[in-house]
């Protein structure tokens, strides 16, 4: 169910060991993730076919391949070189997995719910939207 997941995730793999190159974490985790979708050479229509199937079988979403985001080393190596206070803590654990979530989530939604060839910009406003959680106000959870 997953092919072609591993020659996109080996290309992520070497882009994010690359880091941020100065950039705002989020956009340097969209902009990766953008270019390993391309430079993998992987067919999106069949792509978008298997995440459909996946999105409509949810016992199937658990079985995401390991290194394609949540629980990657590679993406919390990253995370730790773009936001060096945060390594070891419980920010930085967040952070990676909630990058590799998001654009899990935004794959399958651009499978079922977007007309795009595409899933760049999905990929980018799901990475966005995870400083929706913080609030526009820039108001934090209660401690």
């Amino acid at each position: 169910m997953w092919g072609g997941a591993e020659a996109v995730v080996e290309v992520l793999d070497r882009l994010l060991a690359a880091g941020t190159g100065g950039r705002p974490l989020g956009t340097a985790y969209a902009d990766a993730f953008v270019r390993a979708l391309e430079a993998s050479g992987i067919d999106l229509g069949m792509t978008r076919v298997r995440l459909r199937i996946i999105d409509a079988h949810p016992e199937l979403r658990g079985l995401a391949s390991p290194r394609l985001g949540a629980g990657s080393h590679v993406l919390a190596g990253f995370v730790a070189s773009g936001r060096p206070e945060l390594r070891g803590t419980v920010e930085a654990a967040v952070l990676a997995d909630a990058l590799g979530a998001s654009t899990y989530a935004a794959l399958r939604w651009w499978a079922t719910s977007s007309d795009d060839p595409r899933p760049d910009a999905a990929i980018r406003r799901a990475v966005d939207a995870l400083a929706l959680a913080g609030g526009s106000d820039g108001t934090r959870a209660d401690r």
